[in-house]
């Protein structure tokens, strides 16, 4: 039972926006720094090799910036601009973000990986959250073999 001026939230899974290739200038702003330069080195060498053969990143417009902004992907997204190859993208909603993020009491600048699970999932971009959960879980068995599984 709900209290007084409380309303129950449904949560509607997202339509699942269709991926699309961009180039890494149009990206402005990524979730981490780099750290792991051993990482970005063998991502070059791997996308030089083979191209891009992972999941797309998730990535929202942002005006303000002039570009895109990613949710994940910050050494798949350096490399991909070094090895001068497109990189493939999942363009999110971002009111919907924003209202989820509004919702959560999330701080945008604070945002952790963690939160942005929790956003997407709110926002009801349900397959992307798994995507961005198996991607940290993965973070520390990345294999160069697949290139995809960078965690960040």
């Amino acid at each position: 039972m709900l209290a007084v001026g409380e309303r129950d939230t449904v949560v509607v899974p997202a339509e699942k926006p269709p991926d699309r290739k961009i180039n890494a200038h149009e990206i402005v702003s990524v979730p981490n720094e780099i750290q792991n330069f051993d990482k970005k080195s063998r991502l070059i060498v791997a996308f030089e090799d083979r191209g891009w053969t992972g999941p797309p990143v998730l990535v929202e417009w942002n005006e303000n910036k002039g570009g895109y902004v990613a949710w994940n992907g910050s050494h798949r997204i350096a490399a991909a601009s070094k090895a001068a190859i497109s990189i493939p993208v999942r363009e999110l909603d971002g009111r919907k973000l924003s209202s989820a993020i509004k919702r959560l009491k999330i701080e945008r600048k604070r945002m952790d990986d963690e939160d942005r699970i929790r956003v997407l999932s709110e926002a009801g971009y349900n397959e992307e959250a798994a995507l961005l959960d198996r991607e940290l879980r993965q973070r520390d068995v990345f294999s160069v073999n697949t290139g995809a599984n960078d965690g960040d």
